[in-house]
């Protein structure tokens, strides 16, 4: 979340419950931690070595939907292309 006053990020965690998968409280999954750096690590490697881009026809706009989740209609197709320089 960006504090426009100061012009800072700050985090702000999400509800324990919002993963049931790791439940919460008393009986917390002790690799939970583990489980989400590895997802990031996972993450920024695959999108250091490629890039993702949307892959609309010619002259064909994107209709946003407005739902309990916002999403696109019929998808938002995308393409993965590997990026020519690495980092």
């Amino acid at each position: 979340m960006r504090d426009a006053a100061a012009g800072k990020w700050s985090f702000v965690a999400r509800d324990p419950y919002t993963y049931p998968v790791f439940q919460a409280g008393s009986r917390i999954c002790p690799g939970k931690d583990m489980a989400f750096l590895q997802m990031k690590r996972v993450v920024s490697g695959v999108l250091r070595r490629f890039k993702v881009v949307p892959a609309f026809e010619e002259d064909v706009e994107p209709v946003f939907m407005a739902h309990l989740t916002s999403k696109m209609k019929g998808g938002f197709p995308v393409r993965i292309e590997e990026r020519a320089e690495s980092f």
